[in-house]
């Protein structure tokens, strides 16, 4: 991230300006955040990047509507109802809305900070389901205050706790993909290329068909 977590102003790319795409044309995406109040700065920020000033505080708008734990039971079916249909395509939302919604329609899913790895795989997991492509954006922070923000803090071998899965989640330099998959089957994400674990499950999925990832690090050093 560029901008600070709480401003979320990073999520500005993600969405194209109104004067080029009309919000029946945006892609369905869902952008989660921590707390209730971020959902409601990241409305705002798409403000921002639609050139949309005052949208964030229409209860039903056409582009972007929130959803979390204090939102009103009348309202949760209404906005649930309303994205399944097609009458807007975003929800800025927190964990609340993640248990049992399955939509075909989600192409886009977007964490804005760092995480639990279950709980995003869960998150990220809901878009594409219609067998397309989808895209997942996580958002996080360059430098987490306490925490192991460089790969020569981890050491091989040793256990990894609820926080440096987090923190590792962050930096790993490997495909996202494969280390969600050693996450869930051995409780650590993988961050060097000569992992036993991460290179039988690499193969495997080869052998099985599916496309080949190049490490996070190698994509961003051809863009830049």
């Amino acid at each position: 991230m560029n901008n600070s977590l709480a401003s979320s102003l990073d999520c500005i790319p993600l969405f194209p300006s109104r004067k080029d795409v009309p919000d029946s044309q945006m892609v369905p995406a869902l952008v989660y955040s921590g707390l209730r109040n971020c959902t409601m700065t990241v409305l705002n920020v798409i403000d921002l990047a639609r050139e949309t000033p005052g949208g964030a505080s229409i209860p039903n708008s056409s582009c972007a509507q929130r959803f979390h734990s204090c939102t009103g039971d009348k309202d949760k079916v209404m906005c649930i109802d309303d994205f399944a249909a097609g009458v807007f395509p975003v929800i800025s939302c927190t964990m609340a809305l993640s248990l049992g919604k399955n939509w075909k329609r989600v192409l886009m899913v977007t964490h804005v900070g760092r995480g639990d790895p279950a709980a995003i795989c869960q998150m990220i997991g809901r878009c594409g389901q219609d067998g397309n492509p989808g895209l997942a954006v996580m958002l996080v922070e360059k430098n987490r205050r306490g925490g192991k923000n460089k790969i020569s803090q981890f050491c091989h071998g040793t256990n990894q706790t609820d926080l440096d899965q987090m923190d590792a989640l962050a930096i790993t330099p490997l495909c996202l993909r494969v280390a969600f998959s050693i996450d869930n089957l051995f409780g650590y994400v993988p961050l060097w290329a000569d992992d036993k674990n991460y290179i039988g499950k690499l193969e495997h999925e080869q052998q099985a068909g599916f496309p080949l990832l190049e490490p996070l690090e190698e994509v961003s050093n051809q863009v830049t």
